[in-house]
């Protein structure tokens, strides 16, 4: 059986190092929270603007056309345990970009961790 959901969590905070071709990303949602089980090596995909009206073609596009950087993405709270990906590429992105974690499963729902609620959770069918 395939997961039968996909995360997309608004980018909060950039931190670049144009020196080292690195960038920071901070986003609403965490370790702690809805990507407790995230597969480590896992790739988000990148979304762009503040629409998530995107077809995956134009993302597979826009990684083809862009330069990549490296790239660690943390959660929202102050705990450094709080990594969810690091050195993986992806375009440089910021506050208010989107990244989508495919392939999340189905009841990861997050967690009241530090003062933080869970994402809101709305379901959609794909293709239809």
């Amino acid at each position: 059986m395939a997961n039968a959901a996909a995360l997309c969590t608004r980018i909060i905070g950039v931190k670049n190092n144009d020196e080292l071709s690195q960038q920071q990303l901070y986003i609403d949602d965490g370790f702690y929270g809805s990507l407790s089980n995230y597969p480590s090596g896992g790739t988000p995909l990148p979304l762009k603007g503040q629409s998530l009206v995107r077809s995956f073609s134009a993302t597979s596009k826009l990684l083809s056309e862009e330069a990549l950087v490296n790239t660690t993405v943390w959660g929202p709270t102050c705990d450094g345990l709080d990594k969810v990906c690091s050195n993986i590429t992806l375009p440089r992105l910021s506050r208010d970009d989107w990244l989508v974690f495919p392939d999340l499963g189905f009841c990861n729902e997050g967690t009241h961790f530090n003062g933080f609620s869970p994402p809101d959770i709305a379901c959609c069918i794909l293709g239809g």
